[in-house]
C-alpha cells in the first residue's frame, strides 16, 4: 500500500477549498520568523532587557495576601498542573510512541523516521540552550511543579510545540477533509499555547522563556518539515 507524501497528495478541488495551505513559502516564513524572534528574545534576555516585561506579565498570574500565591482557587492550580503534564516528557513520549507505532504498522516508514528524527533532535536543542544561557528560574511564588534545569528557554514550550505540531502535521496529511485539517492545526496550536501559559502560572518560567520556546519550537518543526519534503524521505523504502 503506497504511502501518502508529507507534502500532500490531494485532489485539485481539495486544495482549492483548503484555506490553510502548508506551502513551502508559508513554512519558510514560519521558520525565519521563529528563528529571528528567538534570536531577538535571547539577546534581550542576555542583557536583562526583559525584566520589566516578565515581572509585569507574571504579576497577572499571582495574588498577594499574607503570602504570594498563584491566582485563583486550588482547582485552578490543578487544571494548570494537568495542562503542563501534556508538555512533559512522559506524556509526549507515550503519544509519540503510539503515533510512531501506527506509522510503522501502516508501512509509513519514511514518515515515521522523519517524525522520530524531528522529535529526538527537538528534545535535545532546548536543553543545550539551557546549559548555554543558565538563566535562574523565577522566585516570585513557590514553584508548583518540580524543575531540574535552568529557565531559558522553556523546554515545555519548545518541545510541546515541536511534538504536538509535528504529530498534527503527520496526522493531517492522511485526512482529506479540509475543515477537519484546519481544526487539527488550530486546536493543536491552542493546546501548545495553554501548555506554555501553564509554566508561567505555576511560577517555574518567565514569560520570555515561554515565548522564546514557542518560537524556537515552531522554527525547528518548520525546518524539519522542509527537509522532509525536500528529500522526499516520506516515501516507503
Amino acid at each position: 500500500m503506497p504511502s501518502r507524501p508529507l507534502s500532500g497528495s490531494r485532489t485539485e478541488g481539495d486544495v482549492e477549498n483548503d484555506t490553510f495551505k502548508m506551502t513551502d513559502t508559508f513554512v519558510w516564513s514560519v521558520m525565519i520568523i521563529g528563528l529571528l524572534g528567538f534570536a531577538a528574545i535571547a539577546y534581550l534576555v542576555s542583557t536583562d532587557a526583559t525584566t520589566a516585561f516578565d515581572l509585569s506579565v507574571m504579576s497577572h498570574f499571582i495574588e498577594r495576601g499574607e503570602t504570594v500565591s498563584p491566582l485563583g482557587p486550588p482547582w485552578v492550580e490543578e487544571i494548570f498542573l494537568e495542562l503542563t503534564a501534556l508538555g512533559g516528557g512522559t506524556v509526549l513520549t507515550l503519544v509519540a510512541l503510539l503515533v510512531l507505532t501506527g506509522l510503522f504498522i501502516t508501512r509509513q516508514r519514511g514518515a515515521g523516521l522523519t517524525l522520530m528524527a524531528t522529535l529526538v533532535s527537538g528534545t535535545i536543542i532546548p536543553y543545550g540552550l539551557k546549559f548555554l544561557f543558565d538563566r535562574p528560574r523565577p522566585d516570585l511564588v513557590a514553584h508548583l511543579d518540580r524543575t531540574f534545569t535552568a529557565s531559558f528557554p522553556s523546554a515545555h514550550a519548545t518541545v510541546s510545540m515541536i511534538y504536538w505540531i509535528s504529530i498534527a502535521t503527520i496526522i493531517a496529511r492522511f485526512i482529506d477533509h479540509a475543515i477537519l485539517r484546519r481544526f487539527i492545526y488550530y486546536s493543536t496550536f491552542s493546546l501548545v499555547i495553554l501548555i506554555g501559559l501553564s509554566r508561567i502560572y505555576l511560577g517555574v518560567h518567565w514569560p520570555s522563556d515561554v515565548v522564546a520556546g514557542w518560537l524556537l519550537g515552531l522554527a525547528w518543526a518548520a525546518f524539519c518539515w522542509l527537509l522532509a519534503n525536500r528529500f522526499a524521505i516520506d516515501k516507503t523504502a
